[in-house]
């Protein structure tokens, strides 16, 4: 069969393709059917790759019986641990952790339900609640009524607010489920609205697939989280956060946004545009609102604090084709254990093209001991501030570049700076994505 195949795709060329092409379409529709019939080289590729891989010598699977639990049990560590690490602390009041003695809780909302019994589970004492009180959307239940007094009656409140994804149908999100509102539905709203009056705290989690304006309801609630579709394991380590078992360590992988009007919000905007606008620049956002995002790219808090300092770049001047160094101190100065995720961006200054203001290059996840620290050390390829210049290839440009690292996008503690010498360089392909990390325990 080997060589039946390679005589096929040997006779198969450009020219006779092209041929091939052009008599199909002046062809009859039945003749057509002798055409589409014939071995075409989509279909030779892989047959002649199974055939010398001797695939087809065993065509049968084992009749050996599959184990399909032993194989599960091997995803519930890295599916839990995933699940923690996505949880992102937006804001916190001094609410959270809640204590585990806490006797009464209620959980209201429409994603009530999926966390009741992880709550059972952890704190099994307490008097748990379940009321949701509203769906989703609109076209959902709706028993305002008995979710405001059940949280009339605890001692806090847990409100599991979010979307719900879906397949060709009306939910949240889902394809195609685009929509002109990105704020929370507004059965939600109304409802913290009600709950929050009542004067329980409250804790707010947002479950959602899609960058969702929290504005409506972030001031009533005096501690909010958000994540995203989590898993199987999502409702353990929501209640494991809550409950101050995980410390949370999530960062937003988007920017989310203060309004449908303020779209797009994102970290990586041009010099010079956005909400990043020097200050000279008469223009810095709306009449209305703010044009910065409640919480930007990177954003997320922890139940502890980290101090950044000792920022190192070496060396000050660097050639095209060479890498430079950038290392600093994180110390862990709060009283638990918790990690950090330090994030390095670089903003290019070269006047070729304008570029992007702020540039993730890097990031790294450092876990610590109250009081302890480490030194995190980046190695940054030249290459990862190529471009595309005027005539379509990747350059890298001469110039100055600004080094800043902090906790997010718009938490930066530490900036320094390099130069890029020499003459502008092709890079033909020579691209780097992320910078590689150390982390060294002191």
């Amino acid at each position: 069969m080997n060589d039946r195949v390679g005589k096929l795709l040997e006779q198969m060329t450009v020219e006779e393709k092209a041929q091939q092409l052009t008599s199909m379409l002046s062809q009859e529709p039945r003749d057509l059917y002798e055409v589409y019939t014939r071995p075409s080289e989509a279909a030779i590729k892989p047959a002649g790759s199974t055939s010398a891989l001797s695939l087809f010598d065993q065509p049968y699977v084992s009749e050996n019986p599959v184990t399909p639990l032993s194989v599960a049990r091997e995803g519930v560590e890295p599916a839990d641990r995933l699940a923690r690490q996505s949880i992102v602390l937006l804001h916190n009041d001094e609410l959270l952790p809640l204590s585990r003695q806490v006797a009464r809780i209620a959980i209201v909302g429409p994603q009530a339900e999926s966390l009741a019994d992880a709550v059972r589970r952890l704190v099994p004492h307490a008097e748990v609640t379940v009321v949701p009180g509203f769906g989703v959307t609109e076209a959902d239940p709706a028993g305002p009524a008995a979710a405001v007094e059940a949280a009339r009656n605890a001692e806090v409140v847990v409100v599991a607010l979010g979307g719900r994804g879906g397949w060709f149908s009306p939910d949240t999100e889902g394809e195609p489920g685009d929509t002109a509102n990105i704020d929370l539905p507004a059965v939600q709203v109304e409802l913290v609205k009600a709950v929050t009056a009542t004067g329980t705290p409250a804790v707010g989690i947002v479950r959602t697939g899609r960058p969702v304006a929290l504005t409506a309801v972030a001031e009533d609630l005096p501690a909010l989280l958000h994540t995203a579709y989590g898993g199987p394991r999502a409702a353990d380590a929501l209640v494991d956060v809550l409950f101050g078992e995980v410390n949370p360590s999530g960062k937003l992988p988007v920017s989310l946004p203060r309004h449908a009007g303020r779209v797009p919000t994102h970290s990586g905007q041009l010099r010079g545009s956005g909400y990043r606008r020097a200050a000279t620049v008469s223009h810095k956002g709306y009449l209305d609102l703010p044009s910065t995002p409640p919480y930007c790219f990177g954003h997320g808090l922890s139940y502890t604090t980290f101090d950044y300092r000792d920022l190192a770049v070496a060396p000050q001047r660097v050639e095209p084709g060479a890498a430079i160094a950038i290392s600093l101190t994180v110390t862990n100065t709060g009283g638990r254990a918790g990690t950090e995720v330090v994030q390095l961006y670089l903003s290019d200054h070269a006047t070729g093209i304008t570029r992007t203001a702020r540039e993730l290059a890097g990031f790294a996840r450092v876990s610590l001991d109250p009081g302890a620290s480490a030194r995190v050390e980046f190695t940054v390829e030249l290459s990862r501030l190529g471009h595309l210049g005027r005539d379509g290839d990747l350059v890298l440009e001469p110039g100055p570049v600004e080094v800043q690292a902090g906790a997010s996008s718009d938490d930066i503690r530490l900036t320094g700076a390099f130069e890029v010498a020499g003459e502008a360089a092709r890079l033909a392909g020579r691209r780097s994505c992320l910078s590689a990390a150390a982390i060294r325990h002191l």
